[in-house]
């Protein structure tokens, strides 16, 4: 009856196949016509509400069970502090010219740091072959985003480290690679295969890529 109804039976159509079924058949209560269109609206509703979730669970389990995991982070874990991936530097673009750790830094000094970011995830895209990225729908929502190609994607990652825009996971359309910009200008990305040029690029840029077989991202919705 769900296979049914997920292809698009109408409410006669529903009704032919619970009258058909041997259980329903045993309760003749339950073949009067007004319970099962009752019953049909019930489900049909479930299912609205229910698939969307299905779908979206799916996906990222999909993602999170890709061979290749990495977060990039610009924090030194040699100086973090209590194990948390915060070494008491700048967090956001906004604390260009605020004091962190006796220093001050500088316009030049974040684009240098968010260049090698965006560079390490281009990297990564050159190593498994993507060639286009879009943004993971958001449950129920009724439009999403435009899938954009990897140079485009570039100016897209830019917006995100400078929390200009909502859409902070990207995937691959065959579920290949993502990448999730979480709090604090934490990255992460994921691949079906390794990436190790772009590890390296990201450590000749002085940033700190945790390598691990499972997704770190925090859930990013």
């Amino acid at each position: 009856m769900l296979h049914g109804l997920r292809a698009g039976d109408d409410v006669d159509r529903f009704t032919a196949r619970v009258r058909a079924n041997e259980r329903a058949i045993a309760d003749p209560a339950f073949l009067d016509a007004d319970t099962l269109q009752r019953l049909h609206a019930r489900i049909q509703r479930w299912l609205a509400l229910s698939l969307p979730l299905w779908r979206y669970n799916a996906t990222l389990a999909a993602l999170q069970a890709l061979q290749f995991h990495c977060h990039i982070s610009k924090y030194d874990p040699a100086r973090s502090r209590q194990g948390y991936y915060d070494d008491g530097s700048w967090t956001s673009v906004s604390d260009i010219g605020k004091r962190f750790n006796g220093e001050v830094p500088t316009r030049e000094q974040y684009e240098r740091v968010e260049a090698a970011h965006i560079d390490t995830v281009r990297e990564m895209c050159r190593e498994s072959g993507i060639t286009t990225l879009e943004p993971m729908p958001e449950l129920f929502a009724e439009a999403t985003q435009e899938a954009l190609d990897v140079d485009a994607f570039a100016a897209q990652l830019r917006r995100m480290l400078r929390e200009n825009d909502r859409h902070l996971l990207w995937r691959d359309p065959q579920l290949r690679f993502y990448v999730s910009v979480g709090y604090d200008y934490h990255v992460y990305a994921g691949s079906h295969v390794p990436c190790p040029r772009a590890v390296e690029l990201a450590h000749h840029r002085r940033l700190f890529p945790e390598v691990v077989t499972h997704s770190p991202w925090p859930h990013p919705h």
